[in-house]
């Protein structure tokens, strides 16, 4: 992985550091070798600590010379790779600090509420968007085809990225109205949907609705797609 530090010390978005990168990598290879990047931009060592107190936190010190990256090693290899990859955003974007711990809930953050919540979605963006960089996934979903469940398993191998991270990214490219609505223990998580897709009632700690596939266990404890209803 090549990176051009003079030309990402100018960059203060999410955004405009993944513009810099994919410019720097025009050969880009899927899966990002995320660790070749975190090493590409400073990230002197990742350590990976059996816990369950976080999923990562970035070491700094004031002037972001210097950074070290502690992930949670219980967690899934895809979940891992996101985790770093949210950390190197929180190492590059300047408005950002070092030495506060991200939990698994971060990881999903996507509201700009206040202060903290606009950090954990720039990381989330950065990560999003080097992991599955625009040009490769816009071009993998096309070639999939309409919008069906496995699309998303095959393209969270393809990437080894989580289905979920796959899925957020999913909506944001897709060419036909789509939503996914992830839960947990029958409680709705939250949702994301296309621009062009109805207006979803269900919100976070609803219940699902009765009846729905995703209430029963039988799907959750397979991690295969049902077939359509």
């Amino acid at each position: 992985m090549k990176v051009d530090l003079i030309e990402m010390a100018d960059c203060g978005s999410p955004e405009l550091l993944i513009t810099s990168i994919l410019k720097a990598n025009p050969d880009l290879t899927i899966p990002v070798l995320v660790e070749k990047l975190a090493e590409a931009v400073g990230i002197a060592e990742i350590e990976r600590v059996p816990t369950d107190a976080f999923e990562g936190s970035l070491l700094t010190n004031a002037e972001k010379s210097y950074g070290a990256i502690m992930i949670n090693d219980v967690s899934r290899p895809d979940r891992q790779r996101f985790t770093i990859a949210h950390e190197i955003g929180h190492f590059l974007i300047p408005t950002h600090t070092g030495k506060t711990p991200c939990s698994s809930s971060a990881m999903s953050v996507f509201s700009t509420d206040n202060a903290a919540a606009r950090r954990e979605a720039e990381a989330n963006r950065f990560a999003a968007g080097v992991l599955m960089p625009a040009p490769h996934f816009r071009r993998d979903i096309q070639r999939l085809g309409e919008p069906e469940l496995e699309h998303v398993f095959t393209l969270a191998e393809q990437y080894e990225a989580s289905r979920e991270a796959i899925a957020n990214r999913y909506v944001e490219f897709a060419a036909h109205p789509c939503a996914f609505v992830f839960s947990l223990n029958g409680k709705v998580r939250y949702s994301r949907k296309t621009d062009t897709f109805p207006w979803l009632s269900q919100k976070k700690g609803d219940d699902l609705p009765d009846g729905s596939l995703s209430a029963g266990t039988a799907h959750g404890r397979k991690r295969v797609p049902s077939s359509w209803a």
